[in-house]
């Protein structure tokens, strides 16, 4: 007698097939790999350096007061207005230099 093999219903098929679980188990083990680690570490200097660029060209063309209409402890330190390119090349330096690169 040849075995009896319960076939799945068509409903049940397409359930496993669609199981958003079995997705979010293969992005955890393409996040989790080491090449996208090393991928990351190439990348996160031009990343970052862009993004503070487009930062950059979004406030200069904003219109917006570099203050927002709040009280400047500095504002009267260096008799203009604003605080000028230095305090904004300090900003960056201190940015970069207190980056965690492990």
């Amino acid at each position: 007698m040849p075995p009896l093999i319960r076939r799945k219903p068509w409903s049940e098929k397409l359930r496993e097939h669609l199981n958003p679980y079995d997705f979010l188990l293969w992005l955890s083990e393409e996040l989790h790999d080491s090449a996208w680690d090393e991928s990351l570490q190439d990348w996160a200097t031009p990343i970052g350096a862009g993004a503070n660029l487009l930062f950059l060209i979004g406030r200069a063309n904003s219109g917006a007061s570099g203050s927002g209409g709040r009280d400047d402890v500095f504002g009267n330190f260096s008799g203009r207005r604003g605080t000028g390119w230095l305090a904004w090349l300090v900003r960056c330096y201190l940015a970069w230099t207190m980056t965690d690169y492990r």
